[in-house]
């Protein structure tokens, strides 16, 4: 029998045959490629007469859980994408069902509670709100404390937090945004400052991972920790104001015209924002999303400002 031959060239042809002959010309094209040749090298060392014909379900699926178990080691949102999209397309490729709930990709983590040392409960958010607020939760079955999901997996934003922390770190969001975007850089080169300043690595830096001493010391850096200290809202210019105003408004005329929820209506935008739910509030004490808010949702579906 001869040694595995490039079947992942044959795959791609399965592919492009299926979805068009534009299809080597489309964004998806590129990670298809990648899917296919990381699956064949896989196989070269771990089935090395395997050719084509002998690939089944059985073998797409471990290649899969191969992939999933490196994944669960050190999660992230984009490892996760392109573990889902690598099952679409062996699906594709090979007329396989795979579905995502046949690996563990989805399964909680385990992540414990920093105050009790007690491992968290994964819960859905009514459990924590009384009502549907963005996906599934990590809660501390002693203190309560919790942390949110990224959008569509079970991997934590960050550590758990209790009350107190979770309104210092809205604080650090708030006065830190404030600060890079008004100097005028990316979020990018903001974080790598951040790093820096905090002599963290850039993987550790993230405010969702920040305890209560990390986010007062980075109020103190940015001359904050005063303000915060005595519970002052941030300054807000009226041009902020006008579009808090517009947001407001329209948010409720688009709920009363087709008459949905506007709890439901506010944590949908906050997620097409790519906010955090728990940070998106539509009042005073958060203003600086607004006009954001307003230019990216409501522009976007065509309301006038008035």
């Amino acid at each position: 029998m001869r040694k595995n031959k490039r079947f992942d060239y044959a795959a791609i042809s399965v592919l492009c045959s299926k979805k068009g002959e534009n299809y080597n010309k489309t964004k998806e094209f590129g990670g298809a490629r990648r899917v296919l040749t990381g699956f064949y090298k896989w196989t070269v060392n771990k089935y090395p007469e395997l050719t084509i014909q002998s690939i089944n379900r059985d073998i797409c699926l471990e290649y899969i859980r191969s992939k999933v178990a490196t994944f669960r080691l050190n999660p992230t949102q984009k490892d996760h994408s392109f573990i889902t999209f690598s099952i679409r397309i062996l699906n594709e490729a090979f007329d396989m069902d795979i579905a995502d709930s046949e690996t563990n990709i989805n399964e909680p983590f385990k992540v414990m509670c920093d105050k009790c040392n007690t491992e968290a409960e994964y819960v859905d958010s009514s459990v924590i709100y009384g009502r549907k607020r963005g996906g599934m939760r990590y809660r501390c079955p002693v203190c309560g404390s919790h942390v949110g999901t990224h959008d569509g997996t079970s991997i934590p934003l960050g550590t758990l937090a209790d009350p107190e922390l979770q309104k210092y770190r809205k604080y650090v969001h708030t006065y830190f945004d404030k600060m890079w975007k008004g100097n005028g850089w990316t979020r990018t080169e903001a974080y790598k400052w951040l790093s820096e300043k905090l002599e963290l690595p850039s993987e550790k830096t993230h405010i969702a991972m920040f305890d209560l001493a990390t986010c007062k010391k980075i109020l103190t850096i940015l001359g904050e920790d005063k303000r915060t200290e005595n519970n002052d809202t941030p300054h807000v210019d009226e041009e902020t104001l006008k579009y808090h105003r517009y947001v407001k408004y329209y948010l409720s005329k688009l709920c009363k015209d087709y008459g949905y929820d506007l709890a439901a209506t506010t944590d949908w935008l906050a997620t097409n924002l790519s906010l955090p739910v728990d940070d998106f509030k539509i009042n005073v004490n958060n203003l600086t999303q607004a006009t954001t808010t307003y230019s990216v949702s409501f522009n976007w579906h065509g309301i006038p400002c008035a």
